[in-house]
């Protein structure tokens, strides 16, 4: 378990060192208003996708684990598939709704807002789905 640890300790301290490294090289290739604009993207991607996952990645981890054990295969299917459109279906409503307040965005943007913050929910959806078992 200690090795473990130390594996886990060692992947999240190169994700923040490759973290920081591409947001110096994107700033200074991008400048100042275009980095700007890529930060501003990114910070509404991470406040949206709270209400677009309501939860769903500790939910799906708990219960794919409980279905793997208990070899239930159609139900941790139908699991997978109702938390993927929940999700889905979420992630367009923070988005449309943002996108009906007409701040800060122009609609192409909040196309790209969209599309972010729905990749990245179903991406932690399985995720989550596949830590799980």
């Amino acid at each position: 378990m200690i090795r473990d640890v130390g594996w886990t300790a060692i992947i999240k301290a190169t994700y923040l060192v490759v973290q920081m490294v591409v947001n110096i090289v994107l700033a200074r290739v991008l400048g100042v208003e275009s980095f700007g604009f890529y930060a501003l993207v990114m910070s509404l991607v991470q406040l949206l996708i709270v209400p677009a996952q309501l939860g769903f990645p500790t939910s799906l981890i708990r219960h794919m684990g409980q279905y793997a054990t208990r070899q239930e295969g159609a139900a941790a299917l139908h699991l997978l598939r109702v938390s993927t459109l929940l999700v889905m279906m979420l992630g367009l409503l923070a988005t449309s709704g943002w996108a009906l307040s007409e701040y800060l965005l122009a609609p192409l943007d909040l196309l790209v807002v969209g599309f972010l913050l729905v990749g990245l929910a179903l991406a932690d959806v399985g995720g989550a789905s596949l830590r799980g078992l």
